[in-house]
């Protein structure tokens, strides 16, 4: 640290160390994106998951509702899953910092 400019110490050491804050904030959000555009769709559009679902509600097939929902939740679920992968391979250093703890322990 010591000489570096404030370019160096972003990519070095501010930047590496909030990644994994960055990759908790990214699996936040792509379960919250899906559910905001069921949101929207319910509200303004012509099709997809929440016209179907509004459709189906007001039709009374609670079927094709719970059908929505679990098509909802898969898709949450894989984007989590693949933000969850991306991470393991780029923040590797954090894993092996882990797995050091648990040695100690």
């Amino acid at each position: 640290m010591m000489g570096a400019g404030k370019s160096q110490l972003f990519w070095k050491l501010e930047l590496p160390h909030s990644i994994p804050f960055i990759f908790s904030g990214l699996k936040i959000s792509a379960t919250y994106s899906v559910m905001g555009a069921v949101i929207s769709e319910w509200l303004g559009a012509k099709s997809g998951i929440g016209v179907y679902m509004t459709l189906a509600s007001s039709a009374f097939r609670t079927d094709r509702v719970f059908v929505a929902i679990f098509i909802i939740m898969g898709m949450s679920l894989i984007f989590f899953g693949i933000i969850t992968f991306l991470e393991k391979y780029l923040v590797s250093w954090k894993r092996k910092e882990g797995e050091k703890d648990e040695a100690r322990n």
